[in-house]
């Protein structure tokens, strides 16, 4: 998924549930005959609740689905794994664990707002002459995720976008970093019970 530009890539929706991985796969590969390769198209797919519904096997079970669902669309990778609904309490933390090793992604990187009077993220702000907002992005683009901001405004949506013609220095990321208390913001699929 692009970092910038949601809806303007081709996007294959599949799911192990749905029983249409090796399609989705097949219909990506036939798609290079009209000149779409396959780094022009993302792949979501999702692992079935049951996988991970005994804690016990919780962990080996999701991997060994990932790989399953790697074999059936015939590619080396696909580019977002989810856990296909909330499901089972039971096992969902070391299913999640084992979704967290194949791929590291950010979610919600400005808190729902919670952030932005935050001081040592407004000192960076007023440093940089950018928005608390864009640096909460760019410290999220600096660590290789791709963080997904929410605003309905145009005019954010816009600032929010400015983030590619500059960098935080490495004082400002380890000042970031330093930052961390675990906040979850949305569900959390290792702490939440079944939804």
């Amino acid at each position: 998924m692009p970092v910038l530009g949601l809806g303007v890539y081709r996007h294959i929706d599949t799911a192990q549930f749905y029983a249409n991985e090796a399609d989705c796969g097949e219909a990506v590969r036939a798609a290079a005959d009209a000149g779409i390769t396959r780094d022009q198209v993302w792949i979501t797919s999702k692992i079935l609740p049951q996988t991970w519904s005994n804690p016990s096997t919780a962990f080996e079970r999701t991997k060994a689905a990932v790989q399953q669902s790697l074999q059936r669309i015939g590619f080396p990778s696909i580019d977002l794994m989810l856990l296909h609904a909330p499901g089972p309490a039971e096992g969902r933390a070391e299913a999640w664990r084992a979704l967290e090793e194949a791929q590291q992604q950010a979610y919600s990187p400005l808190a729902k707002a919670s952030k932005l009077n935050d001081p040592t993220v407004a000192a960076i702000a007023q440093r940089r002459n950018k928005t608390p907002a864009q640096v909460l992005i760019r410290w999220s683009l600096q660590h290789g995720f791709v963080p997904l901001p929410k605003s309905v405004n145009a005019q954010r949506q816009a600032v929010n976008a400015d983030v590619f013609d500059w960098q935080l220095t490495g004082n400002d990321m380890a000042a970031l970093d330093g930052l961390e208390q675990d906040l979850v913001t949305g569900w959390d699929p290792i702490r939440s019970h079944e939804v």
